[in-house]
């Protein structure tokens, strides 16, 4: 299912994207606890690492990061 046409804008604010997003049926999903499996000492590795090579050429242009889920919702 295809969601309703949107207006065409150039950026939407916060509090206009979130009642957007509701609109359509959204609804914020939050994980209710941490992995058990979860390697601390991974996590910072790709933090230090590999966040920081993704990171550093977007942001010198003045560009950012964006993560969508399935439905390409930041």
């Amino acid at each position: 299912m295809l969601p309703p046409a949107l207006p065409k804008v150039d950026s939407y604010s916060v509090s206009a994207a979130t009642r957007l997003v509701h609109r359509l049926g959204f609804s914020p999903q939050v994980p209710a606890r941490r992995v058990a499996e979860r390697d601390e000492q991974a996590v910072t590795a790709w933090k230090e690492a590999t966040w920081a090579e993704v990171k550093g050429p977007g942001a010198a242009c003045g560009g950012y990061v964006c993560f969508e889920d399935q439905a390409c919702l930041t």
